[in-house]
């Protein structure tokens, strides 16, 4: 990302980010915004409004702690969040933020299905899943091996690539 100059948004799980702090210190320092992706990866559809906020606070202490800010954007894993969840989020401030082009890198497919996947239907104003991590078994060589490719094609189709709060106009932190 680096090469092409090219930051991102990391949503971050928050007892991987209490693991490796050193992993989101380095996504801060190149530039990249790092989100709240819920501190153990938590279907919240399961989670009462109280577990749901113990979720976000846990992560955001870990994070402010590692990177100096509170995140503002938060990513619901699976994408799944109740209203009430939203409701509450929506109240202290918080964005939601899901995607509409998945690379189904979580399937652990090969660079040329992700990229397809990936190509084949960003379009301007697209926000594209992809994963930096996953489970301990999880192999996830195909999404980094695609990346360049990606960047490649989507700037030489005239796109920029920027963060979310970029896109959406609002800021990284609380």
């Amino acid at each position: 990302m680096e090469k092409y100059d090219v930051r991102a948004t990391f949503f971050v799980v928050g007892r991987l980010a209490e693991k490796h702090p050193a992993v989101i210190k380095r996504m801060h320092k190149e530039g990249h915004v790092v989100g709240n992706h819920t501190y153990n990866h938590a279907l919240l559809t399961k989670l009462s409004v109280e577990q749901f906020q113990s979720q976000i606070a846990k992560t955001q202490i870990i994070v402010k702690n590692a990177i100096g800010y509170t995140p503002r954007l938060i990513r619901p894993p699976y994408g799944e969040i109740l209203e009430s969840q939203l409701l509450w989020a929506s109240k202290n401030n918080y964005v939601i933020v899901n995607w509409n082009v998945d690379s189904k890198d979580w399937k652990q497919l090969s660079q040329e299905q992700v990229t397809d996947n990936i190509l084949s239907h960003a379009a301007s104003g697209s926000i594209v899943l992809q994963h930096s991590g996953g489970g301990p078994r999880q192999n996830l060589s195909g999404t980094v091996a695609a990346l360049p490719t990606i960047i490649e094609s989507l700037q030489s189709r005239g796109y920029k690539l920027v963060t979310l709060p970029e896109l959406l106009n609002v800021s990284k932190q609380l």
